[in-house]
């Protein structure tokens, strides 16, 4: 049975995951309505529909108005969105509070909110990977040794130090598995490495998405669901499948303790992600529950950009 034509909110319309996401939707005959200060910025189609908000600004009020008349809200909007300076941590967090209470008063059927890798718990366990130097060793480990990962963060922080230092460890961890290790490629690795444990520069973006499932857990007032990209989150090819798991970060092997997490993390797609977003906005499989989703990326090429334009669908 073919599925009914929805009408559905994207915040955050044109950044990486958003706009795929909203590709997606449009694939599927759906009506998008995207919502930012700059929903244009994606492109123009028949069945898409920009409405101008600044959410960071804007009262309960204004928020609910842009929110009327749908039957479900896709929240891509996250702390990336304001920088990773600690300073934005309640400002992330207010901005959250200030949507879910306008999608209530709106009376929006489903909201589908998208976390982030660091509030799923590690295996057996009830630490959640931000609470867990091991994990941020082993992303930055798997990270490098992926040409399109490393390929899409670059493209992601653009020109200046972040990208050289991604290719100096890059180059470094390929200096140690290849057998001709330096001193020079040792000093970066251990350096490199140093800051991935302690995390610093990352940890209030991180711990800003932790909490903000603290929103919804528990929470019977709306219709909800909690989705967190896996650890190795990238652009790629779509491959239209995926695989899920509930609470927990998805790893490689059996997922009955601690153990390593060396060489252990999966990931997807940008577009195999909102492949999976998409389908939980049309059959809600995962209401009032906090998930994650793996799937193929055995193929290291990258694409060409982490972000897509509309524009360049068929309108129909």
């Amino acid at each position: 049975m073919a599925q009914s034509a929805l009408t559905i909110g994207v915040l955050g319309p044109s950044g990486m995951g958003g706009s795929h996401i909203v590709t997606e939707l449009l694939s599927r005959s759906h009506r998008v309505v995207g919502m930012s200060r700059n929903p244009e910025k994606i492109g123009s189609h028949s069945r898409y529909e920009p409405r101008s908000v600044d959410l960071e600004n804007a009262s309960i009020q204004d928020i609910g108005i842009a929110l009327r008349n749908l039957d479900v809200v896709i929240c891509a909007y996250g702390p990336h969105s304001s920088g990773v300076d600690a300073m934005k941590y309640m400002p992330f967090l207010e901005t959250l509070r200030k949507i879910i209470l306008a999608s209530k008063s709106a009376k929006v059927g489903y909201f589908i909110m998208i976390g982030g890798c660091g509030s799923l718990y590690l295996p057996g366990t009830n630490i959640c990977a931000i609470d867990s130097p091991e994990f941020f060793l082993a992303y930055w480990r798997s990270m490098a040794d992926s040409y399109a990962h490393v390929t899409y963060l670059e493209k992601r922080f653009g020109d200046g130090a972040p990208r050289s230092d991604i290719r100096a460890y890059r180059s470094a961890r390929a200096a140690q598995l290849e057998g001709r290790d330096t001193p020079e490629a040792e000093f970066v690795r251990e350096s490199h490495e140093r800051r991935a444990r302690e995390n610093d520069h990352a940890r209030p973006l991180i711990t800003a998405c932790r909490t903000s499932l603290m929103f919804f857990e528990g929470n019977t007032s709306f219709d909800w669901t909690f989705i967190s990209p896996p650890a190795m989150y990238r652009s790629g090819r779509k491959m239209g499948k995926y695989q899920t798991t509930i609470d927990y970060i998805p790893l490689k092997g059996e997922q009955d303790g601690p153990g390593t997490l060396e060489g252990r993390l999966l990931g997807i797609t940008t577009f195999d992600f909102a492949v999976a977003v998409a389908d939980e906005a049309e059959r809600r499989q995962f209401k009032g529950k906090h998930w994650s989703v793996w799937g193929e990326l055995s193929d290291d090429e990258p694409a060409p950009s982490p972000y897509i334009k509309i524009s360049d669908l068929e309108d129909s």
